[in-house]
């Protein structure tokens, strides 16, 4: 595929993303709260919890309440646990249902609050938002780091730094009126912004056309992730090298398999590098749990573009792992809800 193909084709994700983006995407303008009983929970649903417990207790956190937010498009159930001797509050995620596309898996957070605004907050979620950071609510992303302890300590580290005066202890309630009161303040300060605006009877708000952009390069960085150089490196080595050599076998290959089963070489060669894309998209699916779409089908069409070649075949194939990718890494997501 020629450098202008790849051009028009980043044109097209711009004009069909944002007015996509615009027209889909709500954010509810106050956060209700509905606590969720013990009875209400699926087996699969207290036995993740339980796993949870016991990951926090060695931490000193124990469970404060389980709940959702009403007003959200996504049902994300979570669990607050509080600390006696440590005033981070901690919340896990358990992802119930594909709604919620910002967060592939289940996911915990720290979050310390000094005063009357400023939160320290360190997630294991990757870092996927195409809203720009409030100076108030400094984030870290650490999603490679799934050890709860490593966590929390990372996180006392980032607040100590971070944080002015003393760290407020908080109560079970004084967390949710603060969390309201939190998203408030951020709503306001994402429309004085311009990237949110108010809808009729200012309820809900949609995103302006600034925010749909920012999405839209945001989707289309493919370190906007759980990304780590291991992961690229065994990428770069599945994406490019192994197509590659598959594409020198396919002859080879294609007269093997045609003596083995009599079928044309050159289908037999066709089915051979299917099956050598599928692998290689599929494996890039397992690895890269955000973008797996984009990084397979970049880790394909770059190289071939390097190598000088260009043409529909290469988007043809850098499509075709490119959904192999997709489909694994959905289905690997699918696999972790908590339904």
């Amino acid at each position: 595929m020629e450098p202008s193909g790849l051009i028009v084709l980043v044109v097209a994700l711009f004009v069909l993303g944002v007015p996509l983006v615009m027209s889909r995407v709500r954010v509810p303008g106050t956060l209700v709260f509905r606590e969720v009983p013990p009875d209400e929970l699926t087996e699969r649903q207290t036995a993740c919890f339980a796993d949870l417990d016991r990951m926090a207790a060695p931490i000193g956190y124990g469970p404060a309440s389980t709940f959702r937010v009403a007003d959200f498009p996504n049902r994300t159930l979570s669990r607050l646990y509080l600390s006696s001797r440590n005033p981070a509050v901690l919340y896990a995620h358990a992802i119930t249902d594909r709604g919620n596309r910002t967060a592939p898996v289940n996911y915990c957070e720290f979050v310390t609050v000094f005063g009357d605004t400023l939160a320290v907050t360190t997630t294991n979620a990757p870092r996927i938002s195409a809203f720009p950071p409030i100076p108030e609510n400094p984030s870290q992303s650490l999603p490679n780091v799934r050890d709860l302890a490593e966590l929390a300590r990372r996180h006392g580290e980032r607040a100590e730094h971070l944080g002015r005066g003393l760290p407020m202890f908080l109560g079970r309630d004084e967390v949710f009126v603060r969390n309201a009161a939190s998203h408030e303040r951020w709503c306001r300060i994402h429309v004085t912004g311009g990237y949110l605006r108010f809808r009729r009877g200012r309820r809900s708000l949609s995103p302006t056309w600034r925010l749909a952009v920012r999405g839209v390069i945001v989707y289309l960085n493919p370190f906007a992730g759980s990304f780590s150089s291991a992961k690229f490196a065994f990428g770069v080595v599945l994406g490019g090298a192994l197509p590659f050599l598959g594409d020198l076998a396919a002859a080879d290959a294609g007269r093997l398999f045609h003596s083995l089963t009599g079928i044309g070489p050159l289908l037999c060669a066709t089915a051979w590098k299917v099956a050598v894309y599928t692998v290689a998209g599929a494996v890039l699916g397992w690895l890269f749990e955000c973008r797996a779409f984009l990084w397979a089908f970049l880790l394909y069409t770059i190289p071939s573009l390097l190598a000088g070649h260009g043409g529909s075949r290469e988007l043809v194939s850098g499509g075709w792992i490119g959904a192999a990718a997709g489909l694994v890494s959905e289905w690997k997501a699918r696999r972790s809800i908590v339904a």
